[in-house]
């Protein structure tokens, strides 16, 4: 990467500049990209943006909300709400109600596969007693997110063949291919944004496909760390790099370098 921003910086900006006014954002455990990329949107062109923290009031974000010099502007700070209790999640199902908890999600994965599901549950190994290699968290409610919310991002630190497979092991959130058999062909994640480049799906073929690449990244880099077939687009798209107003926002929103140290989780990435 050049210098002046970091991969994770450059992951949460593209996922910022997807995001408007009309999105309503929850995020959970690791998922601070998601979050920031929310604030950085709500500072530079989304400010009616909503955030919404699924976790208990007592974790505080560790990233700081802008405030606004003008107050007819959408207040940013008073946005992140806290739903701890059952009942308000329940409300995630309701997409035509005033309190919709959320229509914007970021579901991170052990896998991800062509197809774009994920995998939180465990990596098999049949040599295992058990038959695991690790387990995970479970699905931990990726599951009805995905489902319910009219945009979805996937996301991952690692880009690799460990993570990026043909088809998962267990499914947390299902793919195109399982979601076509039940007759939604409609539905995919909105994006997937890796340490590497950025990531759509083929509405024809229902399989991930090159959206850019970050700055320095070929496509052999890719080929060679994903787990299955990239087609090579006609025309190699670069991710834009962070603008100058991108990284001032982040550097409000983020003074202790939250987002910086996410780099760390970050394999086999270029420096």
């Amino acid at each position: 990467m050049a210098s002046g921003y970091s991969a994770a910086q450059l992951m949460t900006c593209v996922i910022a500049r997807d995001l408007d006014n009309s999105d309503r954002i929850a995020y959970g455990l690791h998922a601070g990209i998601g979050f920031g990329a929310a604030l950085i949107a709500q500072s530079l062109h989304a400010p009616e943006l909503q955030i919404r923290h699924g976790l208990q009031a007592q974790q505080k974000p560790l990233l700081s909300p802008p405030g606004w010099s003008d107050d007819r502007r959408h207040r940013g700070f008073e946005q992140v709400s806290y739903f701890e209790s059952h009942d308000e999640m329940l409300l995630w199902g309701n997409p035509e109600g005033s309190q919709t908890f959320s229509n914007v999600f970021f579901i991170g994965g052990m896998q991800i596969d062509q197809y774009g599901a994920t995998n939180l549950i465990g990596i098999r190994h049949k040599g295992r007693k058990n038959g695991w290699l690790v387990r995970g968290p479970g699905s931990v409610g990726t599951t009805s997110a995905a489902w319910f919310c009219r945009k979805y991002y996937l996301f991952s630190f690692q880009h690799d063949i460990r993570t990026f497979v043909p088809r998962v092991d267990v499914v947390s959130v299902p793919g195109t291919d399982r979601l076509r058999q039940l007759g939604y062909a409609d539905k995919f994640p909105r994006l997937c944004v890796t340490p590497l480049g950025v990531f759509g799906w083929d509405t024809t073929a229902g399989t991930m496909r090159i959206v850019s690449l970050h700055p320095g990244v070929t496509f052999d880099d890719v080929r060679s760390r994903t787990g299955f077939d990239l087609v090579r687009p006609a025309r190699l798209k670069t991710t834009p790099l962070p603008s100058a107003q991108e990284l001032e926002a982040l550097r409000v929103i983020d003074p202790k370098g939250m987002i910086l140290a996410l780099d760390a989780k970050m394999t086999g990435r270029k420096a």
